[in-house]
């Protein structure tokens, strides 16, 4: 995972990626309900722009529209 500005990006290649990745998204989830104007339809976008390397490669194939659907964050 790396940190920018308050961000944490995730990219699947820790140790232990499926721990990892749990951490990461209970802390996607608590950063999503402090943000005061993000809607549904953004989270799944929102959640997408926070992964890069494997979890991004894992991801790639996911469409905008599946994503910004409500609950397109659950996609990731």
């Amino acid at each position: 995972m790396a940190e920018e500005k308050g961000l944490k990006r995730f990219n699947g290649e820790d140790e232990d990626p499926g721990k990892a990745l749990k951490k990461w998204r209970l802390w996607a989830t608590a950063k999503m309900l402090t943000c005061k104007d993000l809607k549904k339809e953004q989270r799944g976008p929102w959640v997408f722009t926070l992964l890069y390397g494997k979890a991004w490669d894992a991801c790639e194939h996911l469409s905008l529209e599946k994503l910004s659907a409500p609950g397109g964050e659950d996609e990731v």
